[in-house]
């Protein structure tokens, strides 16, 4: 093969190199957002301002990429499927909306909010998550511990766990996003059933 021949053999591989390497997809990562619940609105607000503090994330849920659990202890991520925030931000943010679309309340506030509060809301996101069960059943998973306090006595009004499971309808990561905002909704529905019943009145202004 004399040079002239062989240029031409190595641009012509090149080309066809190129070609090849332009019809291979580059992966794509996806961002999913935690839609706020919107529960029933309460027809008797409690009288009282409710402060939600940000909740803590419990050390195996680190990080903002689906989770999900095989089996009692087993559990893996979905690689390039990702939470739009962290997930303590974004499960905070949403449970403040929550209760504030209720209408429960007097007023609530974030951590940020200037002012006084009556009641203030803390805890621990302890489940956040899709569960592959061993019947081949999928769900979300939302697990939240949490604590009520008065703020103005700083006697505890309540600590209490709660959780939901929530069917999906398939096993992908899209379909568990849903599950778990559905499963927050309902704790939403929860906290303020239970901040009702505690008959907790606002401060006297």
């Amino acid at each position: 093969m004399n040079t002239r021949d062989g240029g031409a053999w190595f641009g012509a591989a090149l080309v066809l190199l190129s070609a090849a390497c332009g019809s291979v997809e580059v992966p794509v990562e996806t961002f999913y957002r935690l839609p706020a619940p919107r529960p029933p609105q309460s027809s008797a607000p409690l009288p009282a301002v409710l402060r939600i503090d940000r909740l803590h994330l419990a050390a195996n849920l680190a990080g903002d990429q689906l989770l999900v659990a095989d089996g009692p202890v087993r559990m893996h991520r979905y690689q390039l499927h990702r939470w739009a925030g962290p997930v303590d931000e974004l499960v905070s943010d949403a449970l403040l909306l929550g209760l504030a679309r209720s209408h429960g309340f007097t007023e609530v506030k974030g951590p940020g909010d200037g002012g006084a509060e009556d009641l203030l809301l803390s805890g621990t996101i302890v489940d956040f998550l899709q569960e592959r069960r061993a019947d081949a059943t999928v769900v979300g998973r939302v697990t939240l511990e949490l604590r009520l306090t008065d703020a103005r006595s700083g006697r505890e009004v309540f600590r209490a766990e709660f959780s939901e499971t929530v069917p999906t309808t398939d096993s992908g990561p899209e379909a568990a996003a849903v599950a778990l905002s559905a499963g927050l909704g309902r704790i939403v529905a929860a906290v303020l059933r239970r901040t009702h019943a505690a008959g907790v009145a606002a401060r006297p202004r």
